[in-house]
């Protein structure tokens, strides 16, 4: 029964985190489309198979509801890819004693850096993440 209300605690702590989120407008925005520079619009080149390393920076943003949700990288020239979680989606119950391991609502609304490889998803090319950096903190 202990296990079960752990469970049950984790569950609800992960939909107060992610409405709060929500109401604090990092969940499901959709911001502008960044307009281009002075100098010229740049882009971030795509590598042309999946499997190449590759370094990718932005801002980290969510979509959908547990368990359904999926991670997108928003670019400063305003692309935007689907990035696959490399962190626990749902608070996880440490021992008593310990603090919780990071989650990846932990870096949604912050500028990131990303380093990985593009895989093939069902849904396209998606980013897998092998090490990250947040960059505005």
């Amino acid at each position: 029964m202990n296990m079960a209300r752990n469970s049950l605690l984790a569950r609800l702590t992960a939909m107060v985190l992610l409405a709060s989120l929500a109401a604090c407008g990092v969940v499901g925005i959709t911001p502008p489309v960044a307009s281009p520079s002075p100098a010229g619009p740049t882009t971030t080149p795509l590598p042309p198979t999946p499997g190449t390393p590759f370094e990718v920076e932005g801002v980290l943003e969510v979509e959908g509801n547990l368990p359904n949700l999926r991670f997108f990288l928003r670019t400063e020239e305003g692309s935007r890819h689907e990035v696959l979680p490399w962190l626990p989606v749902e608070v996880i119950q440490p021992p008593t004693g310990q603090s919780a391991p990071p989650t990846m609502a932990d870096w949604v609304g912050h500028k990131v850096e990303l380093h990985g490889q593009w895989v093939q998803t069902e849904t396209g090319l998606a980013f897998q993440v092998i090490s990250a950096e947040r960059k505005d903190s």
